[in-house]
């Protein structure tokens, strides 16, 4: 069962349960919602008995937009630090791309890392094909310790953007995270990921890795195959 984002320290003993698992994102309401749904589904029945702590805390991307910030980005981070310790909790992982690079170059070593979890499903499903990365801007800029570096260690040829198509990526994240007119608005973030789509599959890329937590919510293979500036086009979408 999923319980409320906002708990007090003595509530993880509330109940008994088989197992606790504690998660750290995505940083967006949106997509930490949609990660908590399709999560929900995923364990299936209540009978599977699994008690789901999710720790979303915006605070940790201020980073990217708000220069004398940093002691809020700071302390969100060890919010999430001492969250991810806690005992009580017997699984813990990190669905935030941007918590994932603020721990580079020396990320715990109990930690599934986000990279390589994206290049190994890639290199195992979709091995010698190019990859189109979309993600964040300070993704991209800081992309030789995150998924550049993981991709080349798996030997994957990745496509790097243009600014305009970057832009486009970022611009799609933005009205995900803060759909100010509803539908209208992801309806837009999918035509921009799909131009962006549509570039990388120009430069010879056939799959697509879907490398920020927004993205996903509302590109979706039944979505972006139906398109119809997408048929006839073979893409996989992988997922981080």
């Amino acid at each position: 069962r999923i319980q409320s984002l906002y708990v007090s320290p003595n509530e993880f003993n509330a109940t008994t349960c088989t197992k606790r698992l504690g998660i750290v994102g995505g940083m967006g309401p949106v997509a930490g919602g949609v990660f908590a749904h399709d999560l929900a589904k995923a364990l299936g029945k209540p009978s599977s008995n699994v008690e789901v702590f999710m720790h979303s805390d915006p605070g940790v991307e201020t980073v990217k937009s708000e220069k004398f910030e940093f002691y809020k980005t700071g302390q969100s981070f060890l919010a999430i630090a001492k969250f991810l310790k806690d005992s009580k909790l017997q699984v813990t992982c990190c669905s935030s791309n941007t918590f994932h690079l603020m721990l580079q170059p020396t990320p715990p070593d109990n930690m599934l890392s986000i990279f390589d979890a994206v290049a190994n499903e890639i290199s195992s499903k979709y091995p010698g094909q190019k990859v189109g990365l979309m993600c964040t801007t300070p993704s991209m800029k800081f992309v030789g310790i995150g998924y550049g570096r993981a991709m080349e260690a798996k030997g994957i040829e990745w496509i790097p953007p243009t600014d305009e198509i970057q832009e486009k990526t970022m611009e799609g994240i933005h009205l995900v995270k803060n759909p100010v007119e509803g539908d209208a608005s992801l309806d837009e973030a999918v035509q921009l990921f799909i131009d962006v789509m549509l570039f990388y599959l120009s430069k010879g890329a056939s799959v697509m890795a879907l490398s920020c937590t927004e993205i996903p919510v509302v590109a979706k293979p039944e979505v972006t195959n139906n398109d119809p500036r997408m048929q006839g086009k073979k893409v996989y979408l992988v997922d981080s």
